[in-house]
């Protein structure tokens, strides 16, 4: 059975979450305009920089923090961070795009979204905390944020 657009995409940024070089968290994200990908990113280290299963990030390897604290110890890049500025490397624009994303994005990068013309966010869990203000900032933006919605009869599961 083919699969509905939501699916493939669902599907795509489960792939990219896979690439993740953070050992705390995976998460994929791909930039869509026009049913066509533009961007696809992933969490991370910056290049050229050990990644965290290599001692690449001392946040990330602490075991006393909890999800969604002490993120200003963090040398990972999101992978909306990480879309974003391959956007920008090469030249590529990011208005009138939709994200999806296997994580809804912290505040800082929704911000980094919005700003760079995301029209739309798609996602598939909520990331701890920022969601509710995300949510807020989101439609007062007119920005369409939501989780992903299967229309092929369940293959998103």
């Amino acid at each position: 059975m083919r699969p509905c657009y939501e699916c493939y995409w669902k599907y795509q940024v489960e792939i990219a979450a896979r690439m993740t070089t953070c050992c705390r968290r995976s998460v994929g994200a791909v930039m869509v305009r026009d049913k066509r990908q533009v961007a696809t990113g992933f969490n991370g280290n910056l290049p050229g920089h050990r990644h965290c299963d290599e001692d690449g990030c001392a946040r990330c390897n602490a075991t006393s923090h909890e999800s969604g604290q002490a993120l200003e110890r963090c040398v990972c890049c999101h992978a909306e961070e990480n879309l974003v500025s391959y956007c920008a490397r090469n030249g590529v624009g990011a208005n009138g795009t939709i994200v999806y994303c296997t994580l809804s994005p912290c505040l800082g990068c929704f911000r980094l979204l919005a700003l760079a013309g995301v029209q739309e966010v798609v996602y598939g869990e909520s990331y701890p905390g920022d969601r509710e203000l995300v949510a807020q900032l989101a439609a007062t933006s007119g920005i369409t944020f939501r989780t992903f919605n299967c229309s092929c009869g369940g293959l998103v599961a």
